[in-house]
């Protein structure tokens, strides 16, 4: 082999080599991006998991004091229904309408 032959050899395992670092290169950059991309996702996903469930126990704490109210309600309309049969009255408010 000639002088310029091992020039051009050793240029071409260069170039070779040095295209395989860039390929390797973009490739680990690609992979952390995605790992990064993964980590976001799983951490946006927890946020929404706990808001969802806030919102849950929300709509749980309104609906139980509706009921309680609701209770109530029915409580006292029936408490008026028994005062108004063991006195034999009827209720003084009617339609305001008629």
């Amino acid at each position: 082999m000639s002088f310029y032959q091992i020039i051009i050899n050793v240029g071409v395992s260069a170039s070779i080599s040095c295209r395989c670092f860039i390929y390797n290169s973009r490739i680990t950059y690609y992979l952390h991006e995605q790992e990064q991309l993964e980590r976001k996702k799983a951490r946006y996903g927890e946020i929404m998991r706990n808001k969802i469930a806030l919102v849950h126990k929300e709509a749980e704490e309104k609906r139980a004091m509706i009921e309680a109210k609701r209770g109530e309600e029915v409580l006292k309309v029936q408490e008026m229904a028994a005062k108004y049969r063991a006195t034999g009255t009827t209720p003084k408010k009617t339609i305001g309408c008629f």
